[in-house]
């Protein structure tokens, strides 16, 4: 859904037998849909991934309003950042339907590290790459107006959901327009405003829950300055 490809799944980029080394040591949770994994202010146990799944990340503004950070899926990891500052978390992570999680204490990941490099050197690009993502949002936030910034979200969504680059050009994107509302920092009236004009375009089709992009080829040329 929110982020670019492999944007929170460095543990593939590991050797086969590093990869294979990590999960024998991982705990095994399930959680039920909606279900909280931690919250803001939780000391959480350890390295989290996905093995079947999806999940929410949160955050939220002073005055209690949500962000929608990431929705992560399938290999994806999350938690690492308190693993290396020992320090409280400050997201909401839940369950979107089912979810299967691999739970690496914190013990586990610091002797992993140690004995095997390559781990914090995968670690640090992912983090460096989140860090160039979050910093483009901000740009986006600070220079864009909302039109341009949703749809340079519908087109990092599409991308990141692309199985490779180009692949396809019909794109359904299972995302609500709350969410949107809630990535973007605006009001669900003003995300259906600017999804409407879109669909007038004939860029996109809404359908409940979901926003299909009609052309990817064609949306990428018409906003070919946005999101080249």
């Amino acid at each position: 859904m929110i982020k670019p490809n492999n944007l929170m799944n460095w543990i593939d980029s590991l050797p086969r037998d590093l990869i294979d080394e990590l999960h024998q040591r991982m705990t095994t949770r399930t959680y039920q849909d909606t279900e909280v994994l931690y919250r803001p202010g939780d000391r959480i146990p350890g390295l989290y991934r996905i093995i079947e799944g999806e999940c929410r990340i949160t955050d939220f503004s002073y005055e209690g309003k949500e962000l929608l950070f990431f929705a992560v899926r399938k290999g994806d990891c999350f938690g690492e950042i308190c693993l290396i500052d020992d320090l409280p978390e400050r997201t909401l992570v839940e369950a979107r339907g089912p979810v299967k999680i691999g739970v690496l204490k914190k013990q586990e990941f610091d002797e992993l590290c140690m004995s095997h490099p390559q781990i914090l050197l995968a670690l640090t690009r992912s983090l460096c790459s989140r860090l160039r993502y979050v910093g483009s949002l901000y740009s986006d936030a600070s220079m864009l107006n909302l039109r341009q910034r949703l749809v340079r979200s519908i087109h990092r969504i599409a991308v990141s959901n692309q199985k490779s680059p180009g692949s396809e050009n019909r794109i359904e994107l299972k995302i609500s327009q709350l969410d949107l509302s809630r990535m973007l920092g605006v009001s669900r009236q003003s995300i259906s405003k600017e999804l409407k004009s879109l669909e007038e375009e004939g860029l996109i089709d809404i359908e409940y829950g979901k926003v299909v992009i009609n052309n990817m080829d064609t949306l990428q040329c018409n906003y070919k300055d946005l999101l080249s």
